[in-house]
């Protein structure tokens, strides 16, 4: 066989062994077309081998550890060289309460372009607290394009180019626990530090001015709750005709709802939660009598 048939066989043997060595006009960019016309997409390699066509690479996913506390959380993302093909969304929320615990903040949409680019990644609570995250690249923690496998604080910063997926994880340590939300007041009224609010009696609906609010029903509603979320954005729900006296124990702190919007389905009323504020007991004793009235002092507004 002569020297230039044998070169033909050589390299027919060798992109039969690497899926094609064929490329044509309609193969779209990231993928290599196969000999029997479909394509193959570059993936990432993942712990265990094997390449995954569905994910693109070229990404920054920011999520919070889903056992931090229920809150909406905000993800603002900078980046310096950045890719003309980047889309960056800036800010992201990412929220516990609803499962939705990830975002993806950044996207390489041409991932032929391998230019390198330096993110900052900083998170935000609605509480005060304490941040810490670990950072993935490509499955494996810190490498390479983590510039730290875990660090304490609100601030990561990574780098990204067109094939790599890097995932940030955020856990989160509120500083206070807020107390179990007991009581609502209304939005119009004076509610910050330091304002006296009525959060509790018979004429509730005389101290509590609200935005949006039933026609009928408050006169009936003394301002304690059966249910609520503890945070803000949430929801609470209260029964009419089950206001049973509260008692509470000694002078401690307790978390007042304010919405701002209450709608009544039957017997039950529900509303909005636009802040949670911790009150302090003017009254530390007043479940104890009948037909009396409680109001506290604003020490500190939890989530807002």
């Amino acid at each position: 066989m002569s020297v230039s048939k044998r070169w033909v066989v050589f390299v027919a043997a060798l992109c039969s062994g690497i899926a094609g060595c064929q490329r044509d006009s309609t193969t779209a960019p990231g993928a290599h077309a196969q000999g029997d016309g479909t394509q193959l997409r570059y993936g990432l390699v993942r712990p265990g081998g094997g390449v995954n066509p569905e994910d693109p690479g070229g990404i920054i996913r920011v999520c919070v550890n889903a056992a931090s506390p229920s809150a909406t959380y905000t993800i603002v993302t900078t980046a310096i060289n950045a890719a003309a093909s980047d889309v960056i969304t800036s800010p992201a929320l990412v929220s516990t309460q609803s499962g939705a615990n990830c975002a993806d903040v950044l996207f390489r949409v041409n991932r032929l372009d391998p230019t390198e680019t330096t993110v900052t990644v900083t998170i935000s609570s609605p509480v005060a607290g304490t941040f810490s995250f670990v950072c993935v690249d490509d499955g494996e923690a810190g490498a390479p394009l983590c510039n730290a496998a875990a660090g304490a604080g609100n601030v990561a910063t990574v780098s990204i180019h067109n094939d790599h997926t890097i995932e940030i994880t955020f856990s989160f340590v509120a500083a206070v626990p807020i107390p179990t939300p007991l009581f609502v007041i209304g939005n119009l009224e004076p509610h910050g530090v330091g304002a006296t609010v009525n959060f509790w009696g018979a004429q509730w609906w005389k101290h509590n001015s609200i935005s949006n609010s039933v026609s009928d029903g408050l006169a009936a509603f003394k301002g304690n709750v059966s249910y609520a979320d503890s945070y803000c954005g949430g929801t609470w729900t209260a029964t009419l005709g089950s206001n049973a006296t509260p008692v509470l124990v000694g002078n401690q702190p307790i978390a007042v709802l304010v919405t701002g919007s209450i709608e009544r389905i039957g017997s039950t009323l529900t509303g909005d939660i636009q802040k949670i504020l911790v009150v302090s007991q003017s009254d530390p004793i007043f479940g104890s009598r009948s037909g009396a009235a409680a109001s506290g002092i604003v020490t500190e507004v939890a989530c807002q």
